[in-house]
């Protein structure tokens, strides 16, 4: 029959509570990591569909620059033509800064 001493048994309990600290916190750890990884991927999926809306958005300011041009160049003879002469100046920059990859 086996006899254990009581300094034994502690030993024994330290060394089981010491494993199951470690393994609770390193799969805390490794949770954490797994929802950060999916946050970031989720926020970079919307900063490329942010950026391609972006790219459509400034096709069609190009598009609509063109049309502002010729209606300057070929005034109408109504009262709209007065509310084409204030013109917004966009920074288009933003389309130029690089998404990490996912």
């Amino acid at each position: 029959m086996f006899r254990f001493s009581i300094r034994d048994l502690l030993f024994v309990t330290v060394i089981v509570a010491t494993g199951t600290g470690w393994w609770t916190t390193s799969h805390a750890l490794q949770l954490k990591n797994q929802a950060v990884n999916a946050e970031r991927v989720a926020v970079i999926h919307q900063a490329q569909k942010l950026h391609d809306m972006l790219g459509r958005a400034k096709l069609n300011n190009d598009s609509l620059n063109e049309d502002y041009n010729y209606f300057m160049r070929h005034p109408p003879m109504t009262e709209t033509h007065s509310r084409l002469s204030s013109r917004a100046k966009i920074d288009w920059s933003v389309l130029d800064e690089p998404i990490p990859p996912p």
